[in-house]
């Protein structure tokens, strides 16, 4: 969502080292000596990205809330971590990485905690749900992995309304930045999503090989399911037990998929409405 967003932006600029140099990571900013009050090179609207959940992100700013099976999110997690932060690659099996890390996060209880992947979706999902569906929250986009994957230029063209692109450059913009956040484009341009900036900038201070990580991508072929054959019956039935403890309940939805369906009946054409535009905004994502 960075590069959909900074393409957008810039109608395909793709002169930066690291995408997080030109959308900063809010969480790591100053880790990597970045200035979040900068204006970003006085392009506009400035971008950011954080991983908070929402009683923790920064006010003010309009929202793209990515979000993803949680099964496929915990398997792109650990492919990314090994060789990285688990070292050597290999160390910690995928089902003790799961059941250790990403099950046994929580509520957090400071905002130097990360919400548990299920509190997360339900901070961001719960009011629009409960106010009947549709985009009820004009400064909130719902942007799935998996229509990402499906039709990615209907999500950039929802983006871009979004992000209040209009008139003759609409098209183009839409263009540029469909192509230029493929698999295929961003695969040849592999080393521009691949944190290494926060690696050159954190990996000896926590006590990682200098290298560590650098053959770890954001960028890879695992789409949707992916996970599905490296998980055990008991670690998937684990997952569905922490949905149904904390996203049913509160969303109402027995499982992913059934939010998932809820959610394309509210993009237009269905039951719903987009939100609009708003001048003079920062975006998240």
């Amino acid at each position: 969502m960075q590069q959909i967003c900074h393409q957008l932006r810039t109608c395909g600029d793709m002169n930066f080292s690291e995408i997080s140099e030109v959308v900063p990571w809010v969480e790591l900013a100053h880790d990597l000596g970045q200035d979040l009050n900068a204006d970003q090179g006085g392009l506009s609207p400035r971008l950011f990205k954080s991983h908070a959940w929402k009683p923790h992100v920064p006010k003010g700013g309009r929202y793209i809330v990515c979000f993803r099976d949680p099964e496929d999110v915990v398997y792109s997690f650990f492919r990314f971590f090994d060789g990285w932060f688990i070292q050597p690659k290999g160390a910690v099996s995928f089902e003790v990485f799961a059941r250790e890390f990403f099950l046994h996060r929580g509520y957090p209880t400071s905002p130097m905690q990360n919400a548990s992947y299920w509190h997360h979706l339900v901070s961001w999902m719960e009011n629009i749900v409960k106010k009947g569906g549709g985009q009820e929250d004009e400064d909130v986009l719902l942007v799935a992995f998996e229509d990402l994957k499906g039709d990615l230029e209907r999500q950039v063209r929802r983006v871009a309304t979004f992000m209040g692109y209009t008139g003759d450059e609409f098209e183009e913009r839409v263009r540029v930045a469909t192509e230029h956040s493929s698999l295929a484009f961003m695969q040849r341009h592999r080393d521009k999503f691949d944190e290494h900036l926060t690696k050159e900038a954190r990996n000896e201070a926590m006590g990682l090989p200098r290298e560590a990580g650098r053959e770890n991508a954001k960028v890879k072929e695992g789409g949707v399911g992916a996970a599905a054959a490296a998980m055990s019956p008991a670690l998937r039935e684990a997952m569905q037990r922490r949905w149904q403890e904390v996203a049913s309940e509160s969303l109402g939805f027995g499982d992913y998929s059934e939010l998932l369906v809820w959610h394309r009946q509210q993009q237009v054409g269905l039951n719903g409405s987009e939100p609009k535009a708003r001048k003079g905004a920062q975006y998240f994502s």
